[in-house]
């Protein structure tokens, strides 16, 4: 019964070794919508990666479910975007996409060109997600760089273009050399 333990012993399990741990830890954060605590959990760089991780899902948790917080939430994850762990600015890539947070979009344009495909695919979700019709140049280049070898990438663009709803600005690509 995950609801016995304490807010500190829980915010430890997030770093547990054993994945189900780290989870059960993370929705029972969650649950009890310890939202401060996840957040400052999530943006805390000197904390394990795998920890942040979890307290970053367990904000995102929390977010889908109370619309009312999910502004300063997003603005307070928006660091991560710029973190040193490429999984964690993937992760977050992903949520300011699912959580439509069009305060990232500057920094999810910057991320096409991050070393990390992971991360240039999840941005590349995030601006489909939110709509962004004038990144279409920089996803364009982002696509033709990768010289068709990426099917993950391939499939974030697909996304991105259908995303726009605009035939005009797709049949632009028609004759593109790619």
């Amino acid at each position: 019964d995950w609801s016995r333990h304490t807010i500190e012993a829980l915010t430890d399990y997030l770093a547990h070794p054993d994945r189900r741990v780290r989870f059960e830890a993370q929705w029972e954060l969650a649950r009890r919508h310890e939202l401060d605590t996840l957040l400052a959990l999530a943006i805390n760089a000197e904390l394990d990666s795998v920890g942040r991780l979890h307290a970053l899902w367990g904000t995102d948790q929390i977010l889908r479910k109370d619309p009312e917080v999910r502004e300063a939430s997003l603005q307070k994850l928006r660091p991560l975007l710029q973190d040193k762990d490429e999984v964690l600015r993937a992760a977050a890539a992903k949520v300011a996409g699912e959580r439509l947070d069009s305060g990232a979009i500057a920094r999810l344009r910057e991320l096409l060109s991050d070393p990390s495909p992971r991360v240039q695919y999840f941005s590349i979700l995030a601006l489909a997600q939110l709509r962004d019709v004038d990144a279409f140049p920089e996803v364009v280049g982002r696509l033709v760089s990768a010289k068709n070898k990426d099917a993950a990438l391939r499939h974030a663009g697909v996304m991105y273009l259908v995303s726009l709803r605009d035939p005009t600005k797709i049949a632009t690509l028609r004759k593109h050399p790619s």
